[in-house]
């Protein structure tokens, strides 16, 4: 018999802002990303010499993703371009698996 947990949790914040703020521009770009690559991979692997075999994997993720780009209680004066983006383009690749070999009867659970 053989078991496996992974936990993983992710808290990621990117912010852009103007807050409480008098601002006299030509142009004005604003931009927040949260970009990158987030892997997890959790298994387990039982090898039974007797009649069963039984193995199992749990595999938790929590991704809290903020992407923010705003302007709170200000006074702009822009004479051109104003551009605000929030891009969020994190890739998620999570794996989760078992094996259980036995004799006879081998069992794999992954969660």
């Amino acid at each position: 018999m053989a078991g496996s947990y992974a936990g993983n949790y992710f808290d990621n914040q990117a912010k852009t802002y103007i807050e409480n703020s008098t601002l006299q521009v030509g142009t004005l770009d604003m931009k927040a990303q949260n970009s990158g690559e987030i892997f997890a991979l959790s298994g387990s692997g039982s090898i039974s010499g007797g009649i069963a075999s039984l193995a199992g994997s749990v595999s938790i993720n929590e991704v809290t993703n903020s992407t923010e780009t705003y302007i709170n209680n200000s006074t702009l004066s822009i004479n051109k371009d104003l551009d605000i983006e929030s891009i969020d383009d994190l890739i998620y690749k999570y794996f989760a698996g078992a094996l259980g070999v036995g004799k006879t009867f081998g069992l794999g659970l992954s969660f």
